[in-house]
């Protein structure tokens, strides 16, 4: 730039103060946001509620465990007299009785539920920033921190990101490019424990 006394010219004022490479964020990620679009149908919701009582199963088996425990002993406790027996087979029955409960939905209900909304099948535009992950469909928009999620599960190219220990967000990275499903792996690794 050319100096005329103490003050600097500048031929083009407009031009930012910054090197244009410093526009360009130099994470192996490259360029902010990613964009992602995928197509979720009844199988990929059936499959990742399916994954979630897995991850979630350790709660039914200890209910399970201890329904057994409560049958055996009222069972083998006849020396305590018929009414103890009575009621420990009845408090073991009402835990086989929830341990049930705890059990997901049935695929047909979901497959049905999902065919009287009209959501067989929906398309999702995700934009990831370092930031957020924002969900934008037909009747929605939404941005959720990474922040916001208290952990996630991967299994055959879905994550599921939870928001609470029963509800979370499905995320099919399979469909993404492989950049937007780092930056969402990258996004939950920074803020969330797996």
């Amino acid at each position: 730039m050319p100096l005329r006394g103490n003050i600097m010219i500048d031929p083009n004022p407009y031009q930012p103060p910054c090197e244009p490479e410093d526009l360009v964020d130099s994470s192996p990620l490259g360029v902010w946001p990613k964009t992602a679009t995928a197509v979720l149908d009844a199988d990929m919701f059936v499959h990742s509620l399916r994954f979630h009582a897995r991850a979630a199963s350790r709660t039914k088996r200890l209910i399970v465990a201890i329904a057994f425990f409560v049958t055996f002993s009222a069972i083998l406790s006849r020396q305590l007299g018929y009414m103890a027996m009575v009621i420990g087979a009845v408090a073991g029955v009402l835990l086989w009785f929830l341990s049930f409960l705890a059990t997901p939905v049935s695929p047909r209900a979901i497959r049905k539920q999902l065919r009287e909304m009209g959501k067989e099948r929906e398309t999702i535009r995700y934009e990831i920033t370092p930031e957020a992950i924002r969900m934008v469909t037909e009747e929605s928009d939404s941005r959720i921190p990474w922040n916001r999620f208290i952990k996630w599960r991967e299994t055959d190219g879905l994550i599921l990101a939870y928001r609470s220990s029963r509800f979370f967000i499905l995320l099919p990275v399979d469909q993404f490019a492989p950049d937007a499903r780092d930056a969402v792996r990258q996004g939950l690794r920074a803020n969330v424990a797996s």
